[in-house]
């Protein structure tokens, strides 16, 4: 009969819910924390210009004075948010507290607009989506707890604005705070996470210095702007499977058909077989010199001024080629080392996890010193976090007549290392670690081509192709969108209210 079949259903959907209350209430949540938070757009007015007071990262400091306020027309329906975490393979939960609008004090509480219904996605560290929930937020003073299951890795949350309850003057919608806490059998470093958190405190008490800084404008600034926003298309370029079968229950499948038709991405580039928009000639000039890069004049490069990035473009350019954006900010002089040769150094800029990176000896290829037109060079870094990773990227590099970079082409290999231990055996040499495995994570290519106008870049084009190769530890089964990817990227200054 209907009824008792409906009936039958409801109580399922209680057990079901029962339990997974219950899942919850046993869990062992810990708390994750970030350097930074990204989001569509914030606010900015003629009185906050460069100090940006409404930045998403604010909604980090545990702070409810302080708030990300959305920049879009309207009452900011479709605007998000994103934090990025440490990477863990495999997690159960995530717990979100979030504190929402701006509750610096009631009245601006009533003021601004409250997000009622916020939509949650959860990616890992190849951008698979692992989970996905709409929230639905009292518009009340105060903090809110939401617990979301996940499938498979973590790496980073957005939050989408859905749905929201106007201001009685403003129609920009705020969020204070979000905090967020995990539960994984992932060993929890806690240094790793504080240290974060320090770095994201430095970084809030540093704009104060940043405002005056870009508020000052000096000529020989060579961005249009002080904050940016970024446009992205991704496409399936080439598929390792034609076909995949049984599903692990944890976004992956265990059997899959081999696409024989794939290429690997460094087999691609020596073809020069690449999509439309991606210059296969310069390509293949990177490449040879990869593969030889003897002979020539080298130089080593000392920077004659700190450099600031500009909002939204601080993760876009390797921090140790900034400098050279401007070939007139730096000096390049004979290199006294054979060529690419480099000593990892900590890196001396305001981040959490401990990093250790260098830009190799330059080749210069066409041009002077004093006036360099094209460049060769080498970057490695190495990340050491809960696992640690190694990036070795090649670089091609053209300057206009007025010294600013047009473009850069490069080739990245990633590895994981396994084996050394580094974060949980605090205080040892890495040097006196055991003998390690290196894993291939990624392999990746592409090229940023910067535009300018008067002296100044007005816009950032970057083509990217992304070849992940997981490690089948960290993710258990194939991927059904596994293979090559190809990733366009637009960032343009964003308009000042």
């Amino acid at each position: 009969m209907p009824g008792v079949r409906t009936t039958v259903i409801d109580m399922r959907l209680v057990f079901f819910v029962v339990a997974l209350t219950a899942s919850f209430a046993s869990a062992d949540f810990k708390r994750l924390h970030a350097e930074r938070a990204t989001a569509t757009s914030f606010l900015e007015s003629n009185w906050n210009k460069y100090q940006e007071n409404y930045h998403p990262t604010y909604v980090l400091d545990d702070d409810p004075t302080t708030a990300w306020v959305e920049g879009a027309e309207g009452d900011g329906v479709g605007e998000a948010l994103t934090v990025k975490v440490s990477a863990l393979n495999k997690a159960r939960a995530l717990r979100l507290v979030i504190t929402p609008g701006y509750q610096k004090s009631k009245a601006l509480f009533a003021a601004n607009g409250t997000p009622t219904s916020l939509e949650v996605v959860v990616r890992d560290a190849q951008e698979k989506q692992t989970a996905s929930k709409v929230l639905e937020v009292a518009a009340k003073w105060g903090s809110q707890t939401f617990d979301l299951p996940l499938t498979g890795g973590l790496a980073s949350v957005t939050i989408t604005i859905k749905a929201v309850k106007a201001g009685t003057k403003y129609r920009d919608t705020c969020l204070s705070d979000l905090q967020l806490f995990v539960d994984s059998d992932v060993p929890y470093d806690k240094r790793v996470e504080e240290a974060k958190r320090t770095a994201m405190l430095a970084w809030k008490q540093e704009r104060l210095a940043a405002a005056k800084y870009f508020g000052a404008l000096p000529v020989t600034y060579p961005f249009a702007s002080t904050s940016w926003t970024v446009k992205d298309d991704a496409n399936e370029f080439s598929r390792r499977y034609t076909s995949v079968s049984e599903p692990n229950g944890e976004g992956g499948f265990l059997k899959g058909v081999k696409n024989p038709k794939f290429v690997e991405l460094d087999a691609l580039l020596d073809r020069g077989t690449l999509p439309e928009g991606f210059d296969a000639a310069t390509f293949k000039t990177l490449r040879s010199l990869v593969k030889d890069s003897k002979g020539g004049a080298w130089f080593s490069v000392s920077s004659k001024a700190p450099f600031r990035m500009p909002d939204g473009l601080e993760d876009l350019i390797l921090p140790e080629v900034l400098p050279l954006v401007r070939a007139t900010d730096v000096t390049f002089f004979e290199a006294s080392k054979p060529e690419l040769a480099l000593t990892l150094r900590p890196v001396k800029r305001e981040t959490a996890v401990p990093r250790e990176a260098a830009l190799s000896t330059v080749k210069l290829l066409e041009g002077t010193a004093t006036a360099p037109k094209r460049a060769f060079a080498k970057h490695v870094e190495v990340v050491f976090e809960r696992a640690d990773y190694e990036l070795t990227t090649w670089l091609l590099l053209e300057w206009g007549d007025d010294g600013l970079l047009r473009t850069v082409t490069f080739w990245r290999e990633e590895f994981e290392v396994s084996g050394g231990g580094r974060m949980m055996d605090e205080g040892t040499n890495p040097k006196d670690y055991p003998p390690e495995v290196r894993t291939a994570v990624s392999q990746s290519a592409g090229a940023w081509s910067l535009s300018v106008s008067d002296g100044k870049i007005t816009q950032i084009a970057r083509l990217l192709l992304l070849s992940i190769r997981n490690d089948p530890e960290g993710i258990e089964g194939l991927q059904a969108d596994e293979g090559i990817r190809a990733i366009t990227s637009v960032f343009t200054p964003r308009p000042k209210k």
